[in-house]
Order: structure tokens, then sequence, then C-alpha cells
């Protein structure tokens, strides 16, 4: 039911605006998202001493640009105090657009249907500060180009929407995990795909060399052992990215597919490094000394927000006392077990 305005103390108060009606359709809000609740964590991981470390492909990025600027938006949560903050999911166009886009795509992949992939996205869609090129107009537009250049006959989708954790240490429970839309399989050559969306507002022609070596689909290729397991794994596989390009002031965003092959032991590089990563966050943390990189003090053409304050004593949130439950996982892994596999099979 509609909420009526208080009424006006004087008719001077009044205005000529029409009182509300209620909509013959009323609309029920959504209920609260269960993955929202918070919990206390020594209820949720009562045998550990502290509340295990959560890492993914972006928090990794953030923490190679600059370790200060990870410590502070990670570890000390400052960054929900921070309105420009591209980290920040509150009314965040940026990921807005993408979780869009992904919904609308994957329903095209799945389906082959224009109309309902459009559907799919707007129902996702929930117009945060729109651009002049991240819109629904560019969205109905990516999927329109998509589907002039894909070919369903070539692949099949044998599985989506799957989550993993890799446990990087037992004892603590740390964890990295990631989210996969869609795994294809070439109808002509069985080879597997793992999919990657990606939008980009790069105006160079070639792309090819921002995702060439980008390690988060070869962490993906995890969950793509287990489903060709039974065929006794793959020796390559392919990462197909499908990047939109959204120009400046340009309602049509350009279409690219990457497909990039990859081997064993690339996979095997990528848990390498993936442990060096971690024993180097937990350095730092031992250390407390993260330090600051000055190049990444102006990015995307604007200052970092923390620029001029990243280097005062400021007091973080580290023990927060509430957190989320974990996702139920599809797959859960161990990164001693996983390396230990890969240098077998090499």
């Amino acid at each position: 039911m509609t909420d009526y305005p208080a009424q006006p103390d004087s008719l001077d108060d009044q205005d000529d605006t029409p009182d509300p009606i209620d909509s013959l359709f009323p609309v029920s809000p959504y209920p609260p998202d269960p993955r929202n609740t918070l919990y206390s964590w020594r209820d949720l991981y009562p045998t550990l001493l502290r509340v295990p470390h959560r890492f993914s492909h972006s928090a990794f990025e953030l923490f190679h640009s600059c370790e200060r600027k990870y410590d502070l938006l990670k570890n000390r949560h400052i960054g929900s105090t921070l309105d420009s903050e591209p980290d920040s999911n509150r009314n965040n166009v940026h990921l807005d657009f993408g979780t869009a886009l992904g919904a609308g795509i994957q329903e095209l992949l799945l389906h082959d249907n224009l109309d309902q992939a459009i559907w799919v996205a707007m129902r996702n869609y929930y117009y945060a500060n729109e651009t002049s090129n991240k819109n629904e107009i560019a969205i109905v537009n990516a999927l329109i180009a998509l589907q002039a250049t894909w070919d369903p006959d070539e692949w099949e989708v044998v599985a989506n929407e799957l989550s993993f954790k890799v446990v990087l240490d037992p004892a603590t429970q740390d964890y990295y995990c990631g989210y996969v839309d869609a795994v294809l399989r070439n109808r002509h050559t069985g080879v597997y795909a793992i999919t990657e969306v990606k939008t980009t507002g790069y105006k160079m022609e070639n792309l090819e060399p921002m995702y060439s070596n980008s390690p988060q689909g070869i962490g993906y290729s995890l969950v793509l052992d287990q489903i060709v397991k039974q065929l006794g794994g793959v020796a390559s596989w392919t990462i197909l990215y499908i990047v939109v390009q959204l120009k400046s002031k340009h309602p049509i965003p350009t279409l690219h597919l990457y497909p990039f092959e990859k081997q064993k032991k690339d996979k095997l590089e990528w848990l390498l490094t993936l442990q060096l990563d971690y024993q180097r966050i937990l350095q730092y943390t031992e250390l407390q000394f993260w330090p600051k990189r000055g190049s990444k003090c102006f990015t995307f053409n604007r200052a970092c927000p923390l620029y001029g304050i990243c280097g005062l004593p400021i007091e973080g949130h580290e023990g927060n006392e509430m957190i989320k439950k974990e996702d139920d996982w599809s797959y859960v892994f161990e990164l001693s077990d996983l390396i230990q596999q890969q240098m077998e099979r090499e």
C-alpha cells in the first residue's frame, strides 16, 4: 500500500500536487535477500581465531596496483565512506551495467532468444547513475550485436552459474573464490571454453593484449576440470572473452570475440602465483606495512579517492563482528592439492 504524506498544518503549506492513489496492481516489495543477513563470525566459524580472509580476482588486481589502497579498502573497509570509490557497490554504474549485461548475454548464449535476453538484462538493471555510454540503450545494442555475431551451431552451453572456492590455508580457512558464467563446448572440435564477459572504454582498435594473459579465466578452468573429469581431462582449452567496447557518447558498442588457447602449464603457473600472492599478503599483514604505489595515485583520468589521506593513521574495522554467510559453493578445492596434482601431470 502507498504511504500517504502527512497532512499540511495550514492551507499555506498545500501545493497543487494531486494526492497519490493506490495502484490497482500493487507491487509487493522484494523480500529480504537471505544472502545479505549478517551473523556473528564466531557463530559461523567457532573453531577459528579470526574471520577467514576472502580473496578474488578483483581483490588481487587491487593488491597488485597498490598495497596501501588494498589494505585501506579491503582490510579497514573505508571504501564505503567514499562516494567516488569505484570499488563500492553503492549506486555503482559500472557494477550495475556489467551485472545486467552479463545476465542478458548468458541468457542469449543459453537460448538464442534476443527478446528474452533483453528482458532478463532489464530485469537485472537497477538504473544507477547512467553515463553517455553505459545505459539501457547500450545494453540492448550490445545484445543485438552479439546475436548477429554469435553462431549457436558452433558452441553449446554445457554448464552455467557455477561457483568455486580454493582454500589457501586449512588452518585459517582463507580462500580464493570465483564465479563462472558459462562453460561452452565446441560442437565440431569438442574443445571446451570458459566464457568471460568484459566491458571497456578504451578506444584502441586491438584490445587483444588486455586479455591474452589475464589470469582470471585460467583460474576458472579449475571448474572445467571437474566438468570433463569423466573424459579424463583436457590437455588444452579455450578462454573465450566476449568484450563489449563502449565508446564515449556513442550509443552503439563494438563487440569483440577473443579466444585464447591455454595449456596445463598455464594452470600450474596460475596456482603458484596465487600461492605467492597470498604469502605476500600474509607478510604485509604480519609487518603491518603496506607500501604506497605512486604510479596509481592518478588513474582513469582522476586522482585516487584516497590521495592525500592514505598516509594518515586511519582506524580500520578489521575486527568486524558481523559478517555474511559464505555462498553455497559448487566446488571446493585445497590449494596444496591442486598444485600437487598439476605438478604430477607435468
